[in-house]
């Protein structure tokens, strides 16, 4: 028979089904009666029983013997199911209430997990600068505590959150110490989460076998730990990485299949109709990609929902869907709203894949000079983004060369950008540079021959430069140098 103590271990382990199927197992009365139900409305939100765990939950909350430790943890299982059903403002309330009940008793413990949930939703809807106060509260008390697991899951949950601004190389720097922090002290939950951010950064830096490896792995650990929100997750990843990839059949059944648990308007929720717009849109399927960013729409119910990680890329995926069917200046109003989203979020890799996106609708509606000022301002940093990035910066300038009546320049930089795409296996960047490619020399049709001569022997020795430019640029990649 279990005992309350071996299942908060079970908890503290990060096996949440086995935990839960414990509580069941166990034979109390009183005031550990409670803290046992208080356990099993916490592992039923975590291992994706939403309603059973809502149901209890509201009853324990009510409940006057509850202890102020255990009416912590009920506040933030509100919170949880609150965050799940996107009511985005109760779950805040009911994250600062658990934090000052835990507080006002001197839980150290309950403190630091709630102001580590309240600390993602406020940096996902309002940016980093607003955080900035309570993280510097939360390392503090998380240095007092000096719990192992708890320090490992404030730089899990930093990584995750720098991984989502696109700042690669700090996400990976807290993933270490995080993972460093857990050398000996066993967390299924954290052990997957760290995994789901890995498999992230590798597909933000184009090394989608890694990824894929990444996300696997995170799957078999949070379905051995029980984390419903983690399997969605990987399932959701792996999704990504089969579209990206170019398996569309794969990515559409694992993003189904992560939806199969999720509640219906949930960013999760929103993050799969997502990539399925995403498949439509490379598959010609435009109507569809259209119902799908229609529905993700529909779901916006406060302003503040606007600034989330995933409406606001799905700005750009609008922006695109936008671009193809024609309408210009919707395609330039959401790519500029994504823009702005960026700056309020401080999500740097949005921010230049938004301008990449605004500067490919400026060369398809032959706004050259416009276009040429946005490639200058990612120009000067493209050294630092993800390789795909770059491969998009050459399609870009190929096209507008190509368009302009200069399609042996722009030739050079079609197959530079080709090569990059080839060599990351990056599918649907292989058919955009196609299509793209076509639609330029349409445009060219009627625009005058290209210029013979010494032209030709700029051209000829400027792409020359930019060749060996790239390999400097890609000597981590040897499959790019090659």
């Amino acid at each position: 028979m279990s005992t309350v103590q071996e299942i908060r271990a079970l908890r503290g382990a990060g096996r949440f089904a086995e935990a839960l199927r414990n509580t069941s197992r166990i034979s109390t009365h009183g005031t550990d009666r409670l803290s046992v139900d208080v356990l099993r409305a916490e592992l039923l939100e975590r291992t994706g029983n939403y309603a059973q765990s809502r149901d209890l939950v509201e009853i324990l909350a009510r409940h006057a013997s509850l202890s102020a430790s255990d009416r912590s943890i009920c506040q933030l299982t509100l919170a949880r199911l609150d965050l799940t059903d996107k009511n985005i403002d109760s779950a805040v309330t009911h994250l600062q209430r658990s934090i000052a009940v835990a507080a006002d008793v001197s839980d150290l413990e309950r403190v630091c997990w709630s102001q580590l949930r309240l600390l993602q939703v406020l940096a996902d809807r309002s940016g980093p600068e607003v955080i900035a106060p309570l993280l510097g509260e939360l390392r503090t008390n998380v240095t007092k505590l000096g719990h192992p697991q708890i320090t490992a899951a404030l730089h899990i949950t930093v990584a995750q959150m720098e991984a989502q601004r696109g700042l690669v190389v700090n996400s990976q720097r807290h993933l270490a110490l995080g993972l460093r922090c857990l050398n000996g002290f066993q967390n299924l939950w954290l052990e997957a989460t760290a995994e789901n951010v890995k498999a992230c950064l590798e597909m933000m830096r184009s090394r989608f076998d890694a990824g894929i490896a990444h996300a696997q792995r995170c799957l078999l650990i949070s379905q051995e730990s029980g984390s419903a929100s983690v399997c969605q997750s990987a399932l959701g990843n792996l999704g990504n990485l089969a579209y990206l990839t170019g398996h569309f059949d794969d990515a559409a059944d694992y993003t189904l299949r992560a939806r199969s648990g999720l509640r219906p308007g949930s960013d999760n929720w929103n993050a799969c109709l997502e990539t399925l717009a995403r498949i439509s849109l490379s598959q010609n399927r435009l109507s569809d990609c259209a119902d799908l960013l229609d529905e993700i729409d529909q779901t916006i119910a406060t302003p503040g929902d606007h600034s989330r990680y995933v409406y606001r890329h799905t700005q750009l995926t609008r922006a695109r869907l936008m671009e193809r069917t024609g309408s210009t200046d919707q395609a330039l109003l959401h790519t500029d709203l994504a823009l702005k989203l960026a700056q309020t979020a401080g999500d740097h890799l949005l921010l230049n894949v938004a301008l990449l996106t605004k500067a490919a609708v400026l060369q398809q509606a032959d706004r050259v000079s416009e276009m040429l000022s946005l490639l200058q301002s990612v120009a000067l940093t493209i050294q630092n983004e993800p390789t795909d990035l770059f491969a998009q910066y050459e399609s870009i300038l190929a096209c507008a060369l190509a368009s302009g009546g200069h399609p042996r320049v722009g030739l050079w930089h079609r197959k530079r950008a080709e090569r990059v795409y080839t060599a990351l296996r990056h599918v649907p960047g292989m058919l955009e540079v196609s299509r793209r490619w076509r639609r330029a020399t349409e445009m060219a049709s009627d625009a005058k021959p290209e210029a013979k001569g010494e032209g030709d022997n700029l051209s000829f020795s400027t792409a020359v430069v930019s060749d060996v430019a790239s390999i400097m640029l890609h000597t981590g990649r040897p499959e790019l140098v090659a």
